[in-house]
């Protein structure tokens, strides 16, 4: 029960799946039982694995106020593409997350489920 919590809250929080299994992995929790937790945690939170990481992503954009939330203070694309890559976002994921416009991206966030 513990870990189904812990790896919810982490996912809503915008961190990726290799994030999640490495602050897992930390608290001596076998990286197999995290990973069926958040298959099934994604499968609530947003359909597939796949969509759950992106949307993760979404969040951690907008919590970084990168990419599609960035507003007036545009970065460099390899510097905003290397803030994904240190918090475990795949390239792919990444460049879906910041060729959004801002609308795009908060209807993916809050349309799911």
């Amino acid at each position: 029960m513990y870990v189904r919590g812990m790896v919810g809250s982490l996912r809503r929080r915008g961190l990726s799946k290799q994030a999640i299994l490495n602050k897992m992995r930390l608290k001596s929790v076998d990286t197999d039982t995290a990973g069926e937790y958040l298959e099934e945690c994604d499968s609530d939170f947003a359909g597939t694995e796949e969509n759950g990481d992106f949307r993760a992503a979404l969040i951690f954009a907008r919590k970084k106020k990168i990419g599609p939330f960035a507003g007036a203070r545009e970065e460099e694309f390899q510097k905003t593409l290397a803030k994904f890559a240190r918090a475990g976002f795949s390239y792919d994921i990444a460049n879906r997350v910041l060729t959004l416009d801002q609308s795009a991206a908060e209807d993916a966030i809050y349309g799911y489920k």
